[in-house]
């Protein structure tokens, strides 16, 4: 068994334009069609390494108590806020432009998949085989708020599918193996596979953020085929040279290609500057970034507001402090703030939002810092004195 083929997709399409399901009086179908044209995705990772997520961690942690750390790794529970504490060039033009990730239609917990578009959502629940499709003519009303008991990421759990990033016989017998390595389908990489078809059939748009992906693994069969990589050989293939974006599919989706947050021409050259991953490179570069240097910085800023939202704005804190002592009653990103003015530590309750999360990170030197340039890991039999000839060379 595979996934749905286009002609099945199509039919689902049909199948699910015949009931009369609806949300808010809208029905599903129509629903998913605007929402797909109004609503661009950005492609990409999370930084190098998960280093930006690991400090955004303990950013989190710092502030609303909901956060774990398993292996390194910050591990957000249900409801907490660990959205707004992505960091990485993806995320911030994620926030800035409030475009839709495939984190929210997977994740790892915490409130990201709540953000999620309903119709988009409920249409991938039915595309992935998550969701039994409904009898003909069947009529339900949907509810627009999301929850996490019928996100893909507990409904995978329900089936045996602890992590869905990851290769399983359930996902296997389910959605079969990617047309271009032949690799097992994981469910993190149908869910993005459904996405891509919808963008391309209904003419959405795609902004592919390149500069954190390893581009010997998009390009070389040898090396690791992971999720980020699957994409970028399915879209890239729609590229011509010289061209910052393409369209495919039958409505003509657009795909944009990103650099650093920037609209640019995707070139050999680019490709080379992040080809592949170095050990001893990123040893060098994590001993930098590694989420403890920034600690005793952070919790300055934290505690000293007023560097990152100037008195006076109209969401300002006033340069005001809260009280890090009471993040313990997990009040998720809403803190408790100490109003000198109202005097003897009265506590008043602040919210920290997304854009202060964008404001510390570029405050503390991490979101903008550059990666190291890995040319000692060039493409194999490729000496530094021939790259000129090798990028010549390539189509």
């Amino acid at each position: 068994m595979t996934g749905y083929t286009e002609t099945e997709l199509r039919a689902l399409v049909r199948t699910l334009a015949a009931t009369q399901i609806s949300m808010n009086g809208v029905s599903l179908i129509d629903g998913v069609k605007q929402a797909f044209k109004t609503k661009p995705f950005i492609y990409g990772t999370q930084g190098k390494g998960g280093g930006g997520l690991k400090l955004g961690g303990i950013m989190a942690a710092s502030i609303n108590n909901k956060v774990t750390f398993k292996n390194g790794k910050p591990a957000f529970e249900a409801g907490s806020q660990g959205y707004a504490f992505q960091t990485g060039t993806r995320q911030t033009v994620q926030r800035r432009h409030n475009y839709q990730m495939m984190d929210m239609y997977y994740g790892d917990g915490g409130n990201v998949g709540l953000r999620a578009d309903p119709f988009i959502m409920e249409f991938v629940l039915y595309a992935t085989k998550l969701k039994p499709l409904p009898t003909p003519g069947s009529s339900e009303q949907l509810s627009a708020t999301q929850t996490h008991e019928n996100h893909p990421f507990a409904l995978f759990k329900a089936i045996g599918v602890d992590k869905a990033w990851e290769k399983n016989a359930v996902t296997t017998a389910a959605y079969g193996q990617d047309t271009f390595r032949g690799h097992d389908m994981t469910g993190t990489k149908e869910l993005s596979r459904i996405i891509r078809w919808c963008v391309g059939e209904f003419g959405g748009t795609i902004i592919f953020e390149g500069v954190d992906v390893y581009y010997d693994q998009v390009f070389n069969e040898s090396a690791r085929f992971g999720d980020t990589e699957l994409e970028a050989a399915d879209l890239f293939q729609y590229f011509k040279p010289g061209h910052s974006e393409a369209s495919f599919g039958h409505g003509n989706g657009r795909i944009i290609f990103h650099w650093q947050g920037t609209q640019t021409v995707p070139s050999k050259l680019l490709f080379l500057t992040s080809w592949k991953y170095d050990s001893f490179a990123a040893a060098q570069w994590y001993k930098l970034t590694h989420p403890e240097n920034f600690e005793s910085t952070l919790k300055s800023i934290l505690h000293n507001p007023g560097q990152i939202r100037p008195t006076g704005t109209p969401t300002s804190w006033g340069g005001d402090t809260f009280d890090a002592s009471h993040t313990a009653n997990k009040l998720g990103s809403v803190v408790y703030k100490t109003n000198a003015s109202a005097g003897h530590g009265v506590k008043k309750i602040i919210k920290i939002d997304e854009k202060d999360i964008d404001a510390i990170t570029n405050k503390i030197n991490i979101q903008n810092r550059n990666l190291w340039n890995n040319f000692s890991a060039l493409p194999q039999h490729v000496a530094p004195w021939q790259i000129a000839k090798w990028l010549e060379s390539m189509a």
